[in-house]
């Protein structure tokens, strides 16, 4: 991986919520193919809080949250993590309500 970048919940989101994409949301996503992105360290709290409005409003699934966040947690390489800042990999396999398309 190469140089990094930061993301916030925001653009997270339009990951998730396919509605919400746009073409900038959609190139980020692309590069974390081959750069780090990193977060900062209350980012998954609003990932989480957003995530169950979500839930509630009937927008996502339980299971779609899990998957998710499984998505979002899951290590991609062993690189050291930062104090403050925490790295994000590229999730997939994600279908939210609003759209048949995967990430």
């Amino acid at each position: 991986m190469s140089a990094a970048f930061v993301v916030d919940c925001s653009m997270a989101m339009a990951w998730l919520f396919h509605d919400e994409a746009t073409s900038k949301t959609t190139a980020l996503l692309n590069r974390l193919a081959t750069e780090t992105a990193l977060v900062p360290g209350w980012w998954f709290i609003e990932i989480t809080n957003v995530l169950a409005l979500a839930e509630r409003k009937g927008r996502i699934t339980p299971v779609q949250s899990d998957a998710f966040i499984a998505a979002l947690s899951k290590p991609r390489n062993r690189a050291r993590r930062r104090s403050t800042r925490s790295r994000v990999h590229a999730p997939s396999g994600v279908v939210s309500k609003t759209s048949a398309n995967q990430l």
